[in-house]
């Protein structure tokens, strides 16, 4: 009784890491990267490159890490628990198998992305010898990837949620209330922080680009107006 009350504990554990911790963080990543490419191209400033590849790198390791637990306790829960998923209360086993189904093509979907032609030398080689059809077509496919990949992450990450909290629920008798309760409130607050980060990130992301951007015009007009 002790080993199967660790495993139910491991396996929550390990799951309210993966998609309360690593997922949520990964998809606020993700948004921060699609503005900065978003709002460079809106204030006509130029891509700050240092900043998008630490965006990208935090995203794609925090989802990985997200990935990797969520796997590993997927496998836990289906070698351990004798209950057949349709059974469980909530729908929590059956939801828990499509978001971990959603997850793992989200994440083939990551590494097969088609290359952006804008932002890769090889693929804006081929482009431009293939001609303008072909570049637009490059583009057309990297901006429904885009979309696809933005939209289905954000389903997959709210499927998630809803079923490790519904995970919490199923974890009455297991640990006492208080424990539970103190449980959800830490990952609520959690994902809160994340929201406010996300907004005071955004506002001073704006501020410092139009700021660039102001730059970059009183130096046009500045050089404009010294050539004779």
């Amino acid at each position: 009784m002790v080993d199967y009350i660790q495993v139910r504990l491991c396996h929550a554990v390990m799951m309210t890491l993966a998609w309360v911790g690593f997922h949520t963080l990964g998809c606020v990543f993700g948004k921060w990267l699609k503005d900065e490419r978003e709002l460079g191209s809106f204030f006509g400033t130029k891509p700050r490159e240092r900043r998008l590849t630490l965006l990208f790198r935090s995203h794609y390791v925090s989802q990985a890490l997200g990935l990797a637990l969520g796997t590993a306790g997927f496998i836990l829960c289906l070698q351990t628990f004798q209950i057949p998923y349709k059974l469980i209360q909530h729908k929590h086993g059956s939801l828990g198998i499509a978001v971990m189904t959603l997850a793992y093509v989200q994440g083939l979907m990551g590494v097969l992305r088609p290359a952006a032609s804008a932002g890769d030398e090889a693929a804006a080689t081929m482009a431009t010898a293939a001609g303008p059809k072909s570049e637009g077509k490059k583009n057309r496919l990297r901006t429904a990837f885009e979309f696809a990949h933005g939209a289905l992450g954000r389903v997959t990450l709210v499927l998630g949620l809803v079923n490790c909290f519904t995970g919490l629920a199923l974890m009455r008798g297991i640990v006492e209330d208080s424990a539970i309760e103190a449980w959800a409130a830490i990952c609520v607050a959690w994902i809160l922080g994340l929201f406010v980060a996300d907004g005071v990130a955004d506002k001073v992301n704006k501020a410092g680009l139009a700021a660039r951007a102001r730059g970059s015009i009183r130096e046009s007009e500045l050089t404009a107006s010294t050539q004779p």
